[in-house]
C-alpha cells in the first residue's frame, strides 16, 4: 500500500501513477448513469413530442430528420400571434408612464423556433431612441 504523504504529493506534483489508480473514483468522473433506482429529470413537452416523432421514423435520411425536427420546434402562427398580442399589452401599459416606450421581440418570436412553452424575449427601450 502507497504511503498516504506520497499519494497527496504525487497529486499536488500532477503526477500520474500509483496515486491515480488507488483513488475510488477518478476526480473528473461523470456522474452515474441514470438508473431504475434514480428519478429522472422531466424532460419539456416539445423534447417529448420530438422524440415520439423520431422514434416512429427510424432509418430515414437526413432530410426527412430535419424536416420532421422543424415541424416539432417552428411555432405555429397562434403562438406567434399570442405573443404579439402579449407584446401589445405590455406596450399600452408601458407607454403611460414611458411615451416614447419601444419594443423589440428577439429570440424564438423572430426566428419563429419553439413551442407554447417558449418564453418571449424582448428588448425594452424606455427613451424610444434606438432603432
Amino acid at each position: 500500500m502507497a504511503d498516504p504523504k506520497e499519494l497527496k504529493k504525487d497529486r499536488l506534483n500532477g503526477r500520474k501513477g500509483e496515486s491515480q489508480t488507488k483513488l475510488a473514483t477518478p476526480l473528473n468522473s461523470q456522474p452515474p448513469l441514470l438508473t431504475s433506482k434514480t428519478k429522472e429529470p422531466p424532460v419539456p413537452s416539445c423534447h417529448r413530442k420530438l422524440l415520439q416523432v423520431v422514434s416512429r421514423e427510424q432509418g430515414v435520411g437526413l432530410d426527412r430528420q430535419l424536416s420532421l425536427f422543424m415541424s416539432v420546434v417552428t411555432m405555429n402562427e397562434e403562438e406567434i400571434q399570442r405573443r404579439h398580442e402579449i407584446l401589445e399589452d405590455l406596450k399600452r401599459i408601458l407607454v403611460k408612464d414611458f411615451p416614447e416606450v419601444r419594443l423589440h421581440p428577439f429570440g424564438s418570436l423572430i426566428t419563429g423556433l419553439g413551442d407554447n412553452e417558449s418564453d418571449l424575449d424582448i428588448y425594452i427601450d424606455c427613451n424610444g431612441s434606438s432603432e
